[in-house]
């Protein structure tokens, strides 16, 4: 993908991400970072007399 990627970029001069190798970086630096889920709002866990309703 990423001689496609080169090709890419060579031809039309424009920059081109390959969407493989971005994602672990991105994957990567919020591990590094120490990111968690938001448990707050609607990301919260639910409540138990939500869950039995």
């Amino acid at each position: 993908m990423a001689d496609f990627a080169r090709d890419l970029e060579a031809r039309h001069a424009l920059p081109v991400v390959e969407g493989v190798g971005a994602a672990v970086g991105l994957a990567s630096m919020l591990a590094r970072s120490g990111a968690q889920s938001s448990r707050l709002g609607v990301w919260a866990r639910p409540t138990r007399s939500h869950l039995l309703g």
